[in-house]
């Protein structure tokens, strides 16, 4: 299914997989595949930002930073709750 590794955190966001239309080295369909294989994923596209771009892109950037701070403030949370 997925030739490529992939580490991931689970969080109580869920997951995400940022992804651009126009990769050409992968497909932007096994991005969306793996999406899909969690209960919790998501699938962000971008365009113009290609495989590599796509690392430097402020708004990727900013995007990706508030999901794991979100996440990570909400996980803190949870545990000084309990």
């Amino acid at each position: 299914m997925f030739h490529h590794e992939v580490s991931t955190h689970k969080s109580t966001n869920g997951r995400v997989v940022i992804h651009d239309s126009g990769d050409r080295f992968i497909p932007h369909h096994e991005g969306a595949d793996l999406a899909d294989a969690w209960p919790d994923g998501r699938l962000a596209t971008t365009t113009g930002l290609g495989h590599h771009r796509i690392l430097r892109d402020p708004k990727v950037i900013s995007s990706t930073v508030a999901f794991v701070s979100d996440s990570t403030a909400a996980t803190y949370l949870e545990r000084r709750a309990s």
